[in-house]
């Protein structure tokens, strides 16, 4: 049924839900206008509106308005530093390095494919917000290993939802380590879901492809079927026979397509992103959540089964696609109001204004208090349990993107409740477990380790250290214990420069004084003038130079690559770095670079045409006295030390 009206009528048969309205007038004119919009009834009437004449100035109002932080939120503040923030994330991350083995089958501990996933996202994110490298290693040579030895699917039957999970979780990893070949899985995983499961505009109206062996449309009695159905994908790889689209599938998908867009600027990636957004506005919002998808595309069956983490999806892949568009795109959202739920045209972060107070709100999974309850019943053995987790790493990711909006200070009150809710006693074990966290986040404390509950923590723990600004005093004894240390101002990067910086100073100081040893030894040895003169004169520019061949995405065999094999294969690893460890990761790899370059001349071998080095000894005012003496050692003019028998 299609009608042009200027103003809707609510009749009061329409039905029950309408009829116990009785506040509502007889004709409601809606605030709404200046695009077309599709209009839905309760009682099951539809109407394509063109309502032109109405201002939008209400829509801005009521989401302002829902950006109002709840009076009923809890423990929304807390006095710790960046500091303490950094070493409770550090110390969880390494607790749940040393217990989680990413080449173990799945089975209780980890029960779900989507746990590896977020293993590796939840450390990658780790190093996003610190701005360390702490964990690149690790993540880097394990995403690497993971992809060689299990691929991108959970098993059978392989589900499309599992490899896009992957793609993000390569992508972040690129994010943060900016190696190639991370960026290359994640555009391959997208590229290939793609192809295979994809439902382009000429899919979906010819109902035909997209990997499926049967035809495909929506219903015409389903709701919003005059929408079309491109966008969606397919949720199973191997069963070809079904028509099922979750928003499990179709939500991380259109939040990568963003990242890549934005990172490559590649078109295919900006057509994929739009077309999910606009088949998640259509048939997955309702108006308050993202639901569950179709079951069954050509019964219209929907599922009823609502969970955080698409939420999360949708509101990460929402900011990025605001920021990559600038915030012009207009899109329909679909908005309830009372009775009537309407689609209405915000750019997308008008749409995140009204999305996430009312996902955030929700009382299936958010307390009166603000603490999100979902997963509180939920065993290590599904999946449900991480759900929340990924919910705020999206919450995390809208932030970042619009600071200092009262958007972003609304997300930061809510995972700061969260937060707080983490390390709680209710859900944060005392010592000696101190690392071991609940899946639930109310109720009864972690007394073992849990999978769940660590990964979700850090999707808490790891954004909260973007929430303040570093703290000018640090502690300068052990992280274990932050109550009882002196403070003093001091940079870490100075520490870490300054470390580095003499270790250089005194290796360049022995290997001078070795050169001038072995120098005076060759001097005092015949020497063959004839074969250097020949070789030399033969060809004065020849050098020997070994070049190792490095196969794409393939372990270089080193002993230095292979300890960290074994330390992250290990099954299990007893002792957890520190957190001074963990941060001092990073500039320990930036060393070893640095010294395997400075031996360039060890390995090209000897220059003709570099000066020889003088054979005098330096003079003794210019060094000091421990330096001098270590050179008379070396040159074997000064005594050792007597020996004493025991």
């Amino acid at each position: 049924m299609e009608r042009d009206l200027t103003h809707i009528s609510l009749p009061a048969s329409t039905s029950a839900a309408a009829s116990s309205v009785a506040f509502l007038p007889l004709n409601l004119t809606l605030p709404l206008a200046l695009l077309p919009a599709q209009v839905k009834m309760f009682g099951g009437c539809f109407y394509s509106v063109r309502l032109s004449t109405l201002a939008m100035g209400s829509v801005t109002m009521v989401a302002a308005q829902n950006l109002a932080i709840p009076s009923t939120w809890a423990n929304a503040t807390t006095s710790l530093d960046k500091y303490s923030r950094a070493v409770l994330a550090s110390n969880a991350a390494s607790s749940m390095y040393n217990r989680i083995n990413p080449l173990d089958k799945l089975g209780d501990v980890v029960p779900r494919v989507q746990y590896f996933s977020s293993f590796f996202s939840v450390l990658a994110m780790q190093d996003y917000y610190s701005g360390n490298s702490s964990w690149d290693s690790a993540v880097v040579n394990g995403l690497q290993g993971y992809y060689q030895q299990r691929g991108v699917y959970g098993g059978s039957p392989e589900l499309y939802s599992d490899s896009v999970y992957w793609g993000l979780t390569f992508f972040y990893a690129y994010r943060v380590y900016k190696q190639q070949f991370l960026l290359d899985i994640a555009v391959s995983i997208h590229n290939t879901t793609y192809v295979e499961a994809f439902i382009t505009s000429s899919i979906a109206a010819s109902g035909l492809g997209a990997g499926r062996n049967v035809t495909f449309a929506i219903p015409s009695n389903c709701t919003n079927s005059f929408d079309t159905i491109a966008g969606g994908i397919f949720f199973n790889k191997d069963e070809r026979n079904t028509t099922s689209i979750t928003a499990a599938t179709v939500v991380p998908f259109m939040a990568l397509s963003a990242y890549l867009f934005e990172q490559t600027g590649d078109p295919l990636y900006q057509q994929t992103a739009q077309l999910s957004l606009e088949f998640i506005l259509n048939h997955l919002w309702n108006g308050t959540v993202v639901t569950g998808g179709f079951n069954y595309l050509n019964a219209c069956e929907l599922s009823t089964i609502l969970y955080t983490e698409n939420q999360g999806w949708f509101i990460e892949g929402l900011s990025v696609w605001a920021n990559v568009t600038r915030n012009s795109t207009v899109l329909s959202l679909h908005v309830s109001i009372l009775t009537v739920s309407v689609f209405t045209p915000l750019t997308p972060l008008a749409r995140l204004e009204v999305v996430v107070p009312s996902v955030a709100t929700f009382p299936a999974w958010t307390l009166a208090n603000g603490v999100i309850s979902e997963g509180s019943n939920i065993s290590d053995s599904n999946s449900d349990a991480i759900s929340k987790g990924i919910f705020i790493r999206g919450l995390a990711e809208a932030r970042m993107r619009f600071p200092d909006t009262s958007l972003a200070k609304y997300i930061e009150t809510y995972i700061m409740v969260q937060f707080n809710a983490v390390l709680s006693t209710t859900a944060h074990s005392q010592a000696p477990n101190s690392s071991f966290y609940s899946a639930s986040w109310f109720g009864s404390p972690a007394s073992s380790f849990s999978v769940a509950g660590s990964i979700a923590a850090l999707d808490v723990l790891n954004p909260a250290l973007s929430f303040v600004e570093p703290t000018t005093s640090v502690p300068t004894t052990s992280p274990s214990e932050p109550s009882a240390k002196p403070k003093r101002s001091l940079s870490i990067g100075a520490i870490v420069g300054g470390v580095v910086g003499g270790a250089i100073t005194v290796f360049a100081i022995v290997t001078f004084l070795f050169m001038l040893r072995r120098h005076r030894r060759r001097d005092r040895q015949p020497r063959i003038a004839s074969v250097v003169e020949q070789n030399h004169s033969s060809d004065p520019g020849s050098r020997s130079t070994v070049v190792a061949d490095v196969e794409p995405f393939i372990l270089p065999s080193s002993e230095d690559h292979s300890s960290k094999w074994s330390r992250f294969y290990a099954p299990r690893r007893d002792e957890a770095p520190s957190p001074s460890a963990m941060i001092l990761l990073g500039a320990q790899g930036a060393a070893r670079e640095t010294t395997t370059g400075g031996n360039s001349d060890h390995a090209q071998g000897a220059n003709p045409n570099r000066p020889e080095v003088a054979s005098e000894s330096p003079n003794s005012a210019e060094l000091p006295p421990p330096v001098h003496h270590l050179y008379d050692l070396l040159q074997e003019e000064a005594e050792l030390p007597p020996r004493y028998e025991r």
